[in-house]
């Protein structure tokens, strides 16, 4: 994690309060520490289910689209050869 950090407020009900210090107090750690661990979990599932998505509509698109596994290289090195061709 980068040595800078931005400081934020967040508001949790009372009745939260006591849970979230036994919960600290059991795992060692303090809410700030908590609160990013919890964050940071949140964000790489985020992550995993946007490159989930990208992928399910790759392989829709190549389905559509008559692509094979076995044709991606070939069309990739195609691709290359085009972007190639046309900056010169």
């Amino acid at each position: 994690m980068s040595d800078r950090a931005k400081t934020i407020t967040v508001s949790i009900p009372d009745d939260m309060c006591a849970p979230l210090d036994y919960v600290c107090g059991l795992q060692e750690v303090t809410p700030s520490e908590l609160a990013l661990e919890l964050l940071s979990d949140h964000l790489e599932s985020e992550r995993q289910k946007r490159w989930s998505e990208i992928f399910a509509y790759g392989q829709q698109r190549a389905r559509e689209l008559g692509i094979r596994p076995e044709d991606v290289e070939r069309l990739v090195e195609e691709y290359r050869a085009e972007v190639r061709a046309s900056q010169q």
